[in-house]
């Protein structure tokens, strides 16, 4: 594969995340989880993809597959993207009522801050 062809692969991936936090923002969750399928599952936007895929599933109530997708986030990100997918959990934690599982993502989440 050429670095032509993978730029432009990048590119595409790049404009169909943001087509997806688009989606997010109108509230249309499927249509989000509908864009975040054509992305491949590894590579540049993984951590990012995750993070949405969490928030997206935990709006619909898929509460498992949300904490999965957030947890394999917080593990493929640097410190910025991290801290973002903490947050996430942590809220997602404080959503359900497991507030004994939030209190550690909080603490998480202020770790992959500094």
């Amino acid at each position: 594969m050429s670095v032509e062809t993978k730029q432009l692969q990048l590119v595409r991936s790049a404009k169909r995340l943001v087509e997806a936090a688009g989606y997010m923002e109108l509230g249309m969750i499927q249509h989000t989880l509908d864009r975040l399928d054509t992305l491949p599952g590894r590579g540049y936007f993984e951590a990012e993809i995750k993070i949405l895929r969490g928030e997206a599933l935990r709006q619909q109530d898929c509460y498992a597959d949300a904490v999965a997708a957030l947890k394999l986030a917080t593990r493929r990100t640097s410190s910025p993207h991290s801290k973002a997918a903490w947050l996430a959990l942590s809220l997602h934690g404080q959503t359900i009522g497991a507030d004994g599982r939030a209190a550690p993502s909080l603490t998480n989440t202020r770790r992959a801050s500094k």
